[in-house]
């Protein structure tokens, strides 16, 4: 809760004109009514000047047994874990586990959804941003077989979506992996789009299989006519990452 708190301050400070601020699963901690009830408080006691918070499902906000609290406290006019908006003309998609598992579980219709969402007045020039907690198999760091990471049980035929549309940009969580584990960033080629990894606000994991408590991270994201500019930045010591 401090970590959220003191990232709240930082968006304030450093970019006060965010379309928004994008969460990528393991909000609520039990999955339980109170985690969610701390998350608006900590919103509340931040005051003024926050962007928009929009929240990607994972697994520890299925631990109440399903998805509907997560849609009530999220997406309250949605009745699916997944949804996309549109934000002064970017298109934003948030995947996420249908079931309590710690893969994410994706239903054929929750693909079939997706294909028809990328298309949607789609322009090959204009980033996708895709949210999804787990990652793909054996992309970014922390989704490695031999890592015993979860993964997305329908692996393959996501990337066999993925695979067409080269402007997507997806947002890989769940391992809690830290930004200096190589690989942060897997660039894209013809079968994968480019993957980010996202760390942690909370847990930073070294590369061991140990969780620093005191680790938190996020990425500034500032988007250009012809660039994007990825910033990772270290919570606690209220600094960029040297490596971003």
């Amino acid at each position: 809760s401090d970590h959220f708190s003191a990232l709240l301050e930082q968006v304030k400070a450093i970019s006060p004109n965010s379309i928004g601020l994008f969460i990528n699963g393991d909000t609520a901690d039990n999955g339980k009514l109170a985690d969610w009830e701390l998350f608006h408080s900590l919103i509340a006691n931040a005051g003024d000047g926050l962007p928009a918070i929009y929240n990607a499902i994972g697994n520890h906000d299925l631990y109440s047994g399903d998805y509907t609290l997560f849609v009530e406290q999220t997406q309250p006019c949605a009745d699916k874990p997944y949804a996309d908006l549109w934000l002064k003309g970017t298109h934003f998609i948030f995947l996420g586990s249908e079931i309590n598992d710690l893969n994410a579980q994706l239903s054929d219709e929750q693909l079939a959804w997706l294909e028809e969402t990328l298309a949607k007045d789609r322009d090959m020039n204009r980033p996708i941003y895709l949210f999804l907690h787990q990652g793909l198999s054996d992309t970014v760091a922390g989704t490695e077989p031999t890592s015993g990471y979860h993964s997305v049980a329908q692996n393959n035929a996501l990337c066999e979506i993925l695979k067409d549309y080269p402007e997507v940009i997806l947002f890989s969580s769940h391992s809690h992996r830290d930004m200096n584990v190589a690989p942060a960033y897997l660039q894209r080629s013809e079968n994968l789009p480019a993957i980010l990894n996202t760390a942690a606000v909370a847990y930073l994991r070294p590369d061991t299989d140990a969780y620093n408590a005191d680790g938190s991270q996020a990425y500034f994201i500032y988007a250009y006519s012809d660039k994007l500019v990825v910033m990772g930045r270290d919570i606690v010591s209220n600094k960029w990452l040297a490596s971003s």
